[in-house]
């Protein structure tokens, strides 16, 4: 209860610049917390840069978000003295944090779910009672506006990739003046054909009857 008191205190503080510029300005004015760097004792002496409004508006929601991601780890946990302790947190300091309504609506949800899913009585009547407590708060909870979500000045904004089919700068006279003759000739990755089998020779076939042998001419008679 003791850290819910300490949040509360601070948050609210905070709150109430985010709500007024003009508060935000008579706090601002010759004090050094609302330095926008730091500063040695020699550097005082000329120009300081005090932060501005719109990023104390940023700031803000930035320090909520990271109070609701370690709540939302305490609320979701399976020990008993986590849910307890971020429960009785929430007691004391949902007044004035968690205020903007994205992060109080997940505060809001993950301690419905204690409500219904914890079986100790004691954890289920404080998330109740929290529950009825944070409801009749969300009238002054804040929508983020488009400024937060903008980014800073001087971030430069990332390359759209190129579309397909358009030339890089610089490259369109190149490839323009590159012969259709250096192409490399696309190889053919087609298998071969198989090549069909030898034809057998047709074997000799033996006459039945072996033919007679010719008788041998005689010889021709002597010179007479």
């Amino acid at each position: 209860q003791m850290c819910g008191i300490i949040l509360r205190e601070m948050m609210s503080y905070v709150f109430s610049l985010r709500q007024s510029e003009k508060t935000y300005e008579q706090e601002m004015k010759d004090n050094p917390c609302f330095h926008r760097h730091h500063y040695d004792e020699t550097q005082l002496e000329g120009s300081v840069e005090f932060a501005k409004h719109s990023e104390i508006v940023r700031a803000h929601s930035k320090w909520e978000g990271k109070i609701y991601k370690t709540l939302k780890i305490s609320l979701e946990s399976e020990e008993w003295t986590d849910k307890r302790n971020a429960l009785l947190l929430l007691s004391q300091s949902c007044e004035s944090c968690p205020v903007a309504e994205k992060f109080a609506k997940g505060v809001l949800h993950c301690v419905e779910n204690v409500r219904e899913r914890e079986k100790a009585s004691d954890l289920k009547t404080l998330a109740n009672s929290l529950a009825v407590k944070l409801k009749a708060c969300s009238k002054t909870w804040v929508k983020q506006e488009a400024r937060e979500k903008a980014a800073p000045k001087g971030v430069a904004k990332p390359k759209e990739a190129p579309k397909e089919g358009a030339p890089k700068e610089g490259t369109a006279g190149a490839t323009a003046a590159t012969p259709a003759a250096t192409a490399t000739p696309a190889t053919s990755t087609a298998t071969p054909a198989a090549t069909p089998p030898a034809k057998e020779l047709p074997k000799e076939v033996k006459d039945p009857k072996p033919k007679p042998k010719e008788k041998p001419k005689e010889k021709e008679s002597k010179e007479q």
